[in-house]
């Protein structure tokens, strides 16, 4: 659930981050997302990677917010960008996404500009093929909708409503050009699609945008943020600040906000570390680069497995058939076997251990 902090406190805890100027950092990977959205040939969906509490959903919320402040000049028309959420009690079924999606973006005041897009919009949307034909008439305007969705995690919760079928449309849909998706899950598609055994090319579709730990310029802006125009901490609460939360924006959050309560109502130094150590229990302390590394590699690695394994079973087979032949032959008097000049894994069983070569 989000919450926008109280209006005398900047520090946002719990949830995401709900106000634009209470936003700090994340400037690379705002960069990475504003780049594939002015993909001159094709905008590229992606999707944002991170733990839980990581600040992938505050980051999400932002790109809905501040996209005009970010696309150069002119483009900005070329598209439209709405926030959905899946934890939304409107998204349980597939003709509810697709209906929650037209009703956000009726929402937008730019869509006035756009009659035509407005009007494509108007009526039930129940499935994927009632709205790639909303997609052709925005293609045809030259007008791309981006979908910021949040909480990816819910679909894979449903998966006889959100089946293969339906994640093959949806790629199908962002083939279309009018379409595009930035995502916010804890993990990579391509180890959901893994985990869940869902063979679909969406899994494929969207780059990755993995969230890091801040920056120390992030850090520092972020225990600086301002009441009144001046810094809400004190200077020393800012370095426990720091301490305490190290580079994880969700930690600062809380150590900021549980110092400011303790400077405001006159509360001791450990009176806000007991409160900080309370509310961060659960949250990750760092972001797992090498975790999500791995898990692509092993994704990707999936094939040279079964390729290895299909190796050895035929290895198998071809020791298996050679000592059937070898015994056909030696119980018809064809050949006499000397066991001095059969190989040692005839005679090995298989749980005996090779030998170590001296």
């Amino acid at each position: 659930m989000a919450n926008s902090g109280s209006p005398q406190c900047p520090f946002t805890t719990p949830g995401m981050v709900l106000h634009s100027e209470a936003f700090v950092g994340r400037v690379n990977e705002i960069k990475f997302i504003i780049s594939r959205l002015q993909d001159n040939h094709q905008p590229a969906s992606v999707t944002i990677v991170g733990d839980r509490q990581s600040g992938k959903s505050s980051l999400l919320y932002h790109i809905y917010q501040t996209y005009h402040i970010h696309i150069r000049g002119h483009q900005v028309d070329r598209f439209l960008v709405i926030y959905v959420s899946l934890q939304d009690a409107n998204c349980r079924t597939q003709a509810d996404f697709y209906q929650t999606i037209a009703r956000e973006t009726l929402k937008q005041p730019q869509i006035h500009k756009f009659p035509n897009l407005e009007a494509s919009l108007q009526g039930d949307i129940p499935d994927a093929g009632a709205f790639s034909k909303v997609l052709e008439v925005w293609k045809t305007e030259g007008v791309i909708l981006v979908v910021c969705l949040d909480d990816f995690e819910n679909f894979l919760d449903r998966p006889k409503e959100f089946d293969k079928d339906f994640y093959d449309s949806l790629r199908n849909l962002i083939s279309l050009k009018g379409l595009m998706l930035i995502i916010a899950s804890r993990k990579l598609l391509l180890v959901y699609s893994k985990k869940k055994k869902i063979t679909s090319d969406f899994f494929n579709v969207t780059a990755d945008c993995p969230l890091k730990d801040l920056t120390d310029e992030e850090v520092m802006a972020l225990v600086q943020l301002p009441k009144n125009g001046l810094p809400a901490l004190r200077e020393n609460y800012r370095s426990l600040a720091r301490e305490w939360g190290g580079k994880n924006p969700c930690l600062l959050q809380i150590a900021a906000r549980c110092l400011w309560e303790a400077q405001e109502h006159n509360r001791t130094v450990d009176w806000a570390k007991r409160q900080f150590d309370n509310k961060v229990r659960g949250v990750p302390r760092k972001f797992h680069l090498f975790k999500l590394f791995y898990e692509s590699i092993a994704s990707l690695g999936d094939l040279t497995q079964e390729l290895g394994d299909m190796v050895d079973r035929v290895g198998s087979f071809g020791k298996g058939l050679v000592v059937i032949v070898l015994l056909i032959f030696a119980l018809t008097g064809l050949v006499t076997i000397n066991s001095q000049q059969v190989p040692g894994w005839f005679f090995r069983s298989p749980e005996e251990p090779k030998a170590t070569p001296k």
